[in-house]
């Protein structure tokens, strides 16, 4: 998809024959470049129904004194390096800086949005590129009432999209998906969303690759789709009293593979998600590493490092049908005695004190005592309230995934 169309260029600026993006829109006709100069143009609702190309030089703003600025109604349109700002919050309607309906091979590149209820808005839309775009909101607090955002970068009903280079900051939730096929989501940043840095519902066969997500109120949210990939992945600080790295919730058929999960409350909660599988991942100084309710079956935990978490697994129920093999477990104090590399004796990460702490939240303060260290030995040595199936019979002596350190 190229930069510039193949037909004539028109010039818009104060002293240019079109001193309004409207009256060139107007002008143009399939295949046009319109090329906006540097300054500030207030555009309102503006409607793109032509195959145009519409690029920004310098620092060109295009200003919505409070609506949604460009609504694109038509196929092959390209909008690039333009700023965007002053969309307002609305309640009533989904203002966006950027609004696509029914518009295949969309090309948005090096797009910075600023103050803006949604950033770019896309329904209905296949085949179509979102890059190198910088999307800026205004949220400042933690309730999502008063942050007064939308979504930075939100589908709806799309196919074969590529959403690749992003950062988005501080709107709502910084990428939104729903219904959303075949989507290749890589190498973008989101961080300080107010809810989640990626949320996703009934959205099956997306790829998610080397993307970081970082400082979000509720971290990243996964729901009610299969066959999703994510790999390579970074999430990292999303604290709080709801807050998770990954919220698993009904997915199946699905890959994590080499993701970097640093300092969440929960890196992983898993819920009603089965065939999964967790490969070569790295939990490192989490609250919970990894929470994997009852009604998971299927799931396979293979080759990842638990590092400096306060617990590295817990669930709900005293029963297990998930493979756990082959990790690394940096509180496990077994011995290889015919140094093969893998631990002679079984390690069960599951604690009592995870039960004792879901039954009575104050007893965290005990944590690092005597006692509750004796518990959580005499429970291993025979395991009566935790899962007895709970186990990884082959745990690795030393660290497999050590080389994510460097790319976080």
């Amino acid at each position: 998809m190229a930069d510039m169309a193949f037909g004539r260029t028109i010039d818009v600026c104060a002293s240019c024959d079109h001193p309004s993006l409207a009256s060139a829109v107007e002008a143009s006709i399939d295949g046009d470049s319109i090329l906006v100069h540097s300054g500030t143009y207030i555009v309102q609702e503006l409607i793109i129904e032509k195959a145009i190309t519409i690029l920004g030089e310098g620092t060109a703003v295009l200003d919505g004194d409070g609506k949604t600025i460009l609504y694109v109604h038509h196929d092959n349109v390209q909008l690039l390096d333009l700023t965007f700002q002053h969309v307002a919050t609305n309640y009533v309607e989904d203002r966006a800086s950027v609004k696509c309906n029914n518009s295949d091979n969309l090309l948005l590149r090096r797009l910075r949005v600023r103050s803006s209820f949604f950033g770019l808005l896309l329904e209905k839309c296949n085949d179509g590129i979102v890059e190198d775009c910088d999307i800026l909101g205004d949220a400042t607090s933690e309730s999502y009432l008063e942050s007064a955002n939308g979504n930075a970068i939100h589908l709806w009903y799309c196919k074969r999209m590529t959403i690749r280079r992003n950062t988005v900051r501080k709107h709502r939730d910084g990428i939104y998906f729903e219904f959303v096929e075949n989507t290749d989501i890589r190498d973008n940043r989101s961080v300080e969303n107010m809810r989640y840095g990626l949320h996703f519902m009934f959205s099956h066969e997306n790829i998610y690759t080397n993307n970081t997500f970082e400082k979000n109120g509720a971290g990243v949210a996964v729901m009610y789709s299969d066959h999703v990939t994510m790999a390579g992945n970074r999430f990292l600080d999303n604290w709080g009293t709801s807050a998770y790295g990954l919220l698993l919730k009904d997915i199946t058929d699905s890959h994590l593979e080499g993701n970097t999960f640093r300092n969440n409350t929960i890196a992983i909660s898993a819920d009603n998600s089965s065939r999964i599988t967790m490969r070569n991942n790295r939990f490192e100084k989490n609250g919970y590493a990894l929470r994997i309710m009852g009604n998971c079956t299927d799931n396979v935990i293979v080759a990842n490092d638990f590092i400096a978490n306060s617990f590295d697994v817990t669930t709900n129920s005293s029963t297990n049908y998930n493979a756990f093999d082959g990790n690394y477990w940096e509180e496990y104090t077994g011995y290889d005695l015919d140094r093969n590399g893998i631990g002679d004796v079984p390690f069960r990460p599951v604690k009592l004190f995870t039960y004792i702490i879901a039954q009575s939240p104050a007893s965290i303060i005990l944590m690092r005592s005597t006692f509750i260290d004796l518990l959580n030995l005499a429970e291993k040595v025979t395991p009566v309230l935790t899962p007895e199936t709970l186990v990884d019979q082959t745990p690795v002596m030393h660290l497999i995934n050590d080389h994510l350190t460097s790319r976080t």
